[in-house]
């Protein structure tokens, strides 16, 4: 276990798909640090930390088991509690004249058009034509 006594200089939140924090001593060193220590953690405050040094990609990351105050936090204000805005209902979705037959008939129509057209094999004066044959299909498959 090594030990290490730094002023923090920086504090980051864990990355996406994170749970560790990370910290930056006044010499630019990164420590990773354990979601349980972060709320206590801000810039400029002196800690003594128990680390261990893991190896992962090529890179050196110091993992921080243990923390130490050297100086104790700044009083905060206590947080104001502020009330989240009101959830407003979106309004009721708009019923579809044609219904759900159509709605998946006209998407399966677009499916198979668009990879015809993706293929390279069709120009633009063969949309119609495509377009009929795919609801036809529909129509025999339905």
């Amino acid at each position: 276990m090594q030990t290490a006594t730094i002023s923090i200089s920086q504090v980051y939140p864990p990355g996406a798909g994170k749970t560790n924090w990370a910290i930056v001593g006044g010499d630019g060193v990164r420590y990773s640090v354990p979601p349980a220590f972060a709320n206590q953690l801000q810039t400029g405050q002196s800690v003594s930390l128990e680390y261990k040094v893991n190896s992962f990609n090529g890179k050196d990351i110091r993992m921080v088991e243990k923390v130490s105050f050297m100086n104790a936090p700044a009083q905060q204000p206590a947080p104001q509690v502020v009330q989240p805005p009101r959830q407003v209902a979106p309004p009721p979705p708009q019923q579809q004249p044609h219904g759900l037959r159509t709605q998946s008939k006209e998407m399966f129509i677009m499916g198979c058009v668009g990879r015809a057209m993706g293929s390279g094999q069709f120009g633009v004066t063969d949309i119609y034509a495509l377009t009929l044959a795919a609801s036809q299909a529909w129509d025999a498959l339905g």
